[in-house]
């Protein structure tokens, strides 16, 4: 669990980070549901 927040660049509590939708970082996330919070992006912000 720990290694997957690290893959997906969280590393401190309250840390954000913003990726693309794919595959392999849906099934990251379901792995640690319960310790993230997922928001679709809003449109024009880079």
């Amino acid at each position: 669990m720990k290694r997957t927040l690290e893959a997906l660049g969280l590393k401190h509590h309250q840390d954000e980070v913003v990726h693309a939708d794919h595959p392999a970082l849906r099934g990251m996330l379901q792995q640690v549901r319960h310790l993230v919070e997922v928001t679709p992006e809003k449109e024009g912000k880079k």
